[in-house]
């Protein structure tokens, strides 16, 4: 019994790669790494919205729009896990019956297998139903905010960026058009938790 308390002592008190963890009470330090890797990141996210020439009253604007939809998001998104767990525990007779025969070495059948796929499937549709029906909204949100200059300064970057991702083709503007084009640039550079901290410091 000591010898096992004293194995559960050290797996507790080690971390990963063997290296001692700090006390549960001490916040940890992110290293010097991470902290580089959020810099270039945040370098990145700043040259697609500096540029933008907003004043701080915008940043603020936009800043408290930002937080406000990503609050949204998050109960839309709790919600849709909800939805998904439902669906998921429809399926325990199917899984447990599927589980039995597969413990004994026997195909779970076809039907199973479609009833799994067609779960997955619906679950992907309706998170990227959400994700543009939520991109949209905080494109609109944004687009009330930026001036028309600035809006077009959003288009071009998100061109500019499918341009340099594609081997230097245009989208097809037959296709995508500017709002398209805008919901692109907002997803990529406004819409994210780093964006919403650079907002928050630019205000100021």
């Amino acid at each position: 019994m000591k010898k096992l308390m004293a194995i559960l002592l050290v797996v507790l008190c080690v971390g990963a790669w063997g290296q001692e963890t700090k006390p549960a009470t001490a916040a940890p330090e992110p290293s010097k790494v991470d902290a580089l890797l959020k810099m270039n990141t945040e370098i990145n996210l700043l040259m697609g919205i500096v540029p933008m020439g907003m004043t701080r009253e915008q940043y603020t604007k936009l800043h408290d729009a930002l937080v406000a939809s990503r609050d949204e998001a998050v109960k839309e998104q709790k919600a849709q896990e909800v939805k998904e767990a439902d669906a998921l525990k429809k399926m325990d007779a199917k899984v447990r019956a599927a589980y039995d025969r597969a413990f004994k070495g026997d195909d779970p059948g076809e039907e199973y297998y479609k009833a799994w796929d067609a779960m997955l499937t619906a679950s992907a549709v309706d998170r990227t139903n959400l994700r543009i029906k939520t991109v949209k909204a905080i494109a609109e949100k944004v687009k009330a905010i930026f001036t028309d200059e600035q809006y077009k300064k959003g288009v071009d970057s998100a061109k500019e960026a499918i341009k340099k991702a594609s081997g230097g083709k245009l989208p097809d503007p037959k296709k995508f058009g500017d709002d398209s084009m805008f919901r692109y640039y907002v997803e990529n550079m406004l819409m994210g938790d780093l964006s919403i901290e650079l907002l928050d410091k630019l205000s100021k």
